[in-house]
């Protein structure tokens, strides 16, 4: 299918508002037509510690199969003897069952709460998957207990 995408852009025909890695060699296109900009986000992994043995990773974008890699990396390489691990997930646009693997991953091998508020997207995979009763929750503006 894409091939024949490509000879109608070629063509004139059509018009991409992006096109980015899919999967195992494939491509996501997206039309111009598809309405507001649909593209994926690239997932942006941040940390920092606090002088309390608190590490906070924060999260943003859309994180899949293909994107997953760079969170359970930086996550692998702090302290699992750390206080806390702190998962800051409001900014996070996308997530599938391969971020949610994570998560229980590091539920499991350290203390974990995520911070929020959590988006609608990732609140219905946790709800819909029964996993949201396994994190300890927090706002914003809580204290990491």
């Amino acid at each position: 299918m894409t091939g024949q995408w490509v000879d109608l852009w070629l063509q004139g025909v059509l018009s991409f508002q992006c096109v980015t890695p899919y999967g195992a060699g494939g491509l996501r296109v997206v039309l111009m037509d598809a309405g507001p900009e649909v593209c994926m986000e690239s997932p942006k992994v941040t940390v920092r510690s606090d002088a309390d043995g608190v590490y906070v990773v924060s999260c943003a974008g859309e994180f899949d199969q293909d994107t997953i890699g760079e969170l359970g990396t930086i996550c692998a390489r702090l302290d699992s003897g750390a206080k806390l691990l702190v998962l800051d997930v409001k900014n996070v646009a996308f997530a599938d069952s391969s971020f949610l693997n994570t998560l229980i991953r590091l539920r499991n091998t350290r203390p974990l709460v995520l911070e929020g508020p959590l988006p609608d997207q990732l609140s219905r995979l946790l709800t819909l998957t029964g996993a949201l009763g396994l994190f300890e929750m927090r706002d914003d503006d809580a204290q990491a207990g």
